[in-house]
């Protein structure tokens, strides 16, 4: 049985205290979020989730510039760097009912003061404008803009990180295709899995038009990352391989 996924938010902000904290997160989203201990309550469900407060640590900004992958400039590094303290939430994932709660318990945070944010367990950071944007998307796209990073592995195979966020397998593609084909393909099946959530087997076809090519899937475990490192997605992978 899969242990429960867990999500976690990275939040900097400008706030003074812990005080402050608690006073912001109230007053910026009344009736709908409060402090209780070391954990906030979202009001109208009683749903909790755990908060760590930590003050200003001078590596942050540059793991926000490595996990944005180019989408943060000069200004918005020096932002995030004048930075006093971190918000760190955790959250429930492991399907999209419970990965959107979570979504919306970091939103409230950016309300009240964040300057950005970076998803841990995905490795992706966004500006307090680029997330609102993602917030403001529906469905399949907002789980994919807020989740899914395509990286690159050591045999030069294109594939998807985050995905055990939301309770699926990560797809690798066949190291032979170019990298941009490697990453509309990996993109159409996560989009295929969110929107039809099918029933996939092993050794099934797919392909991204009914005439092009087909990609045989086949199962394997995570080897990417060990299952101590917040990037390990315990539900495994699905490879893409082309060929009859």
């Amino acid at each position: 049985m899969t242990k429960q996924t867990e999500i976690i938010l990275c939040i900097p902000g400008q706030w003074k205290g812990r005080s402050e904290i608690v006073t912001a997160l109230a007053a910026s989203n009344p009736n709908e979020y409060v402090f209780e201990g070391t954990a906030i309550v979202h009001i109208p469900t009683n749903e909790k989730f755990e908060v760590n407060i930590q003050e200003r640590n001078s590596k942050l900004t540059g793991s926000f510039k490595v996990a944005s992958q180019g989408r943060l400039n000069d200004a918005d590094l020096k932002l995030i760097d004048s930075h006093n303290f971190i918000v760190y939430l955790i959250g429930k994932g492991g399907n999209t009912t419970e990965a959107e709660k979570t979504l919306n318990a970091g939103q409230a945070f950016i309300n009240a003061g964040g300057l950005a944010i970076k998803i841990e367990t995905s490795g992706k950071s966004f500006t307090k404008a680029q997330w609102e944007k993602v917030m403001a998307e529906h469905g399949e796209d907002k789980f994919y803009e807020a989740f899914v990073v395509m990286l690159r592995a050591k045999d030069k195979s294109v594939y998807s990180c985050g995905m055990h966020n939301l309770g699926y397998r990560d797809i690798v593609c066949d190291p032979a295709l170019e990298s941009n084909q490697a990453t509309t393909l990996i993109r159409k099946f996560i989009f295929h899995l969110l929107k039809d959530k099918p029933e996939v087997r092993n050794g099934d076809v797919f392909s991204i038009f009914p005439k092009s090519p087909g990609f045989k899937i086949f199962e394997e475990k995570c080897k990417i990352y060990s299952s101590d490192d917040l990037f390990y997605n315990p539900y495994g992978m699905y490879r893409l391989q082309a060929g009859k």
